[in-house]
This record gives C-alpha cells, structure tokens and sequence, in this order.
C-alpha cells in the first residue's frame, strides 16, 4: 500500500463522516411527536447532559479528531492511538446514552459506512500494510 493511497482512504473517511455527521441536513426526515413519545415508552428516554458538558465534550471530540485525522495523514504514530481512544470513547458514550436513531434509507447507509470505515482504518493501521507508515524513524 503506498502512502498516497492511504491518504486517500482517509480523505475518503472524512468526507463520509462528515455526510453522517450532517445527514439530518442532507436528508430531511421528519418525524411526529407522536413517533418520539411511543420509543421513549418502549426504550426509555436518553440520559441528558447538561448544555455546558455536552459543549465540553462535544468540542473536544471535535479538536480530537482533527487532531487524529491531521496525524493519521502526516503519519504521526500517536496519531493511531489517539483515533482509536476516539473510536471506543464515541461508542462508550452512544451505549450510555441508549440512543434511539428514526432514519431514512440513505441516512442509514452513511452511517453504516461511517462505521465500516472506522473499522477499516483502525485495521489497516495496526495490523495492516500501512501500519509501517507509523513506525518511528530512527534519526
């Protein structure tokens, strides 16, 4: 795997990421009230932040990944750790806060492939060809 390719498989990643991120833009699904009510009865209503945690929190997600993202292209090697911490700390929060999602189709495939994705370079940087790319460099 050169590197030049696996820049682009990264730059693939966050043009996908940031379609998922702003699906709800990209595909306006509304959804009634009455729709909300009955899953939270069925699954329990989300655990809430308070707006300041949830800013915290969300911005230094957001700074994290960039960071992540800008070394995973520049071949930093606390890059990968750091994308992976990201990776588990997303998925430890969405299992806290049973999260319910009501999605279209496309909305759906986004996320699917957001995740794929995720998985794909957490793999191909730790026990992959380009895992090399990371290794530190001897001066």
């Amino acid at each position: 795997m050169s590197k030049q390719l696996f820049r682009s498989i990264v730059l693939l990643y966050v043009v996908i990421q940031l379609a998922a991120a702003f699906r709800h833009i990209l595909f306006n699904h509304p959804i009634s009230s009455a729709t909300t009510q009955l899953l939270n009865q069925t699954l329990g209503t989300a655990v809430s932040l308070p707006q300041p945690l949830g800013m915290l929190l969300g911005l230094t997600a957001a700074i994290v990944f960039v960071w992540s993202i800008l070394g995973l292209l520049l071949f930093w090697p606390s890059s990968r750790p750091l994308f992976l911490l990201l990776f588990v700390g997303a998925a430890a929060f969405a299992a806290i806060r049973r999260p319910f999602y009501i999605v279209s189709n496309w909305s759906e495939v986004l996320m699917q492939l957001q995740m794929a994705m995720q998985g794909f370079l957490i793999a191909i940087t730790y026990f992959g060809p380009a895992r090399e790319f990371f290794s530190r460099r001897e001066a």
